[in-house]
């Protein structure tokens, strides 16, 4: 959190507002929450927060965000980074698909060309969506 707060927080070239630390917080105490930061080195490069459904049958991140220093190590393949921990940890616990919850429309494409399909789910909230191999 210290690292997201000196180099992200409040970077001009930020997409979100959201705020990490409350973020992480607000998860913790959640069952079989997903949590990842991705680092190159000593620099942030991405962070992710998610949890799985009741059932276990799906995997979804809430909120995905890369670095906003456009010289980050990692520019352009954060998402990967996340998608592969989400798939590992999602089959750790059997899940069978997983779920980018209400993607920005630019990173639609992105996610289509890693194997993501446009989706409503049982919420009537619109996922890209992944089925997981078992």
């Amino acid at each position: 959190m210290e690292a997201f707060e000196e180099h992200w927080l409040h970077h001009p070239h930020r997409r979100y507002e959201w705020d990490w630390r409350e973020e992480v917080e607000s998860w913790e105490n959640r069952p079989s929450h997903f949590e990842v930061a991705i680092w190159c080195n000593s620099y942030l490069s991405g962070l992710a927060v998610g949890k799985v459904s009741d059932g276990k049958l799906v995997l979804s991140v809430y909120l995905l965000e890369g670095s906003p220093v456009d010289t980050h190590p990692l520019k352009g393949l954060v998402r990967f980074c996340v998608v592969e921990a989400a798939e590992a940890y999602a089959t750790i616990l059997g899940c069978e698909e997983l779920h980018l919850r209400k993607p920005v429309d630019g990173a639609l494409p992105l996610y289509f060309d890693m194997g993501f399909f446009l989706a409503i789910n049982q919420a009537n909230v619109v996922v890209c969506s992944k089925e997981l191999n078992r």
